[in-house]
């Protein structure tokens, strides 16, 4: 990002739009701060919003330097490129971006889970994901691509649209009746953390022991 020459002391003014609605958005948060801290002489402009939020009118008349952003729809990266400012994207939620990318692998994530799961003696495998995420079909593709490389079978499970709405009942249901049909022990990786805690309720519901018949290990979410 330029310094804008207007700027005689050299602080770099740059606009931070980042959610603060879930833990993901907060850590990158800090992880802004922890730079700062470092030395770097920033001047921040921050206001509190919920992912996927429209950018903020103040931003139209702002006369900063960059922009550091979660651009999760062609709606947003519209909105940033008239801005006419530097952008650093730091969204997985697109197959690709325009701007400088800084964000998760989640091809990564899911061969360590592979190779976590495995090396802990586990034969048969599971994934629970969120068909409604891009990162979290990536991951699953990938988790099962690992485990197919070595001969091992995963099952899946990724409901679709018109399936129960998420976070409800209906939805620990669909993930309890799926659990209920896996081998057991079973090793399941959940896409994120939040996933892993239905699986972990279902369990809960089926009377399933945790790890002993149902291993679970969570991804974190971006």
């Amino acid at each position: 990002m330029g310094i804008d020459k207007k700027n005689t002391d050299g602080v770099r003014k740059v606009a931070l739009l980042i959610e603060t609605s879930n833990r993901y958005g907060r850590d990158l948060l800090y992880g802004v701060r922890d730079w700062m801290r470092e030395g770097e002489r920033w001047a921040i402009r921050f206001t509190e919003q919920g992912r996927r939020a429209p950018l903020p009118s103040w931003l139209k008349d702002w006369a900063g330097d960059g922009i550091i952003a979660r651009v999760d729809s062609p709606r947003i990266a519209a909105a940033l490129r008239r801005t006419r400012l530097p952008v650093v994207d730091v969204s997985a939620e697109r197959f690709s971006s325009e701007f400088s990318r800084v964000s998760i692998d989640n091809a990564a994530v899911a061969r360590l889970a592979a190779e976590h799961l495995e090396a802990k003696g586990f034969s048969d495998f599971a994934y629970c994901g969120d068909w409604r995420f891009l990162w979290s079909r990536q991951r699953g593709a990938e988790f099962k691509r690992c485990l197919a490389a070595k001969g091992r079978r995963c099952l899946d499970f990724s409901e679709k649209a018109g399936a129960a709405k998420p976070g409800s009942d209906a939805e620990i249901r669909g993930i309890a009746r799926w659990l209920k049909g896996l081998p057991k022990p079973v090793a399941v990786f959940a896409c994120y953390d939040g996933r892993a805690l239905q699986v972990l309720e279902a369990c809960q519901v089926l009377g399933l022991h945790v790890p002993d018949q149902v291993a679970v290990l969570a991804g974190c979410r971006t």
